[in-house]
């Protein structure tokens, strides 16, 4: 659970992140709607279907969500609820990979 002591800066690092050259290919956020894919979507999860790692706006800010295709929307999280975001962007890279985290600390 969140509570006003939690580090919102490894949140701002994903949400921030603008479109950038790595050693495993570039990074960008593509714009999107109506549940498209991009290629080289980032991978987020998995519920009945494959969830994207997305972000939209919502309340003046970016944050960040989750994209289900077969919904048409990404999925934002505020005020304790979700919020279904038509227009959207997704994250794309190619041979991305998840890190495992230890006690809450972002890897480097």
């Amino acid at each position: 659970m969140w509570d006003e002591n939690y580090d919102i800066d490894p949140l701002r690092n994903i949400v921030d992140t603008p479109d950038v050259p790595s050693a495993s290919g570039e990074v960008a956020w593509v714009p999107s709607q109506g549940g498209v894919i991009p290629p080289n979507a980032v991978l987020g999860g998995f519920d009945n279907e494959n969830l994207y790692v997305g972000r939209a706006q919502h309340e003046g800010g970016v944050i960040p969500g989750k994209v289900l295709s077969s919904h048409g929307v990404c999925y934002v999280a505020w005020g304790g609820a979700e919020h279904g975001k038509q227009d959207y962007e997704v994250l794309t890279g190619s041979n991305l990979q998840w890190v495992p985290s230890v006690e809450g600390q972002v890897p480097p």
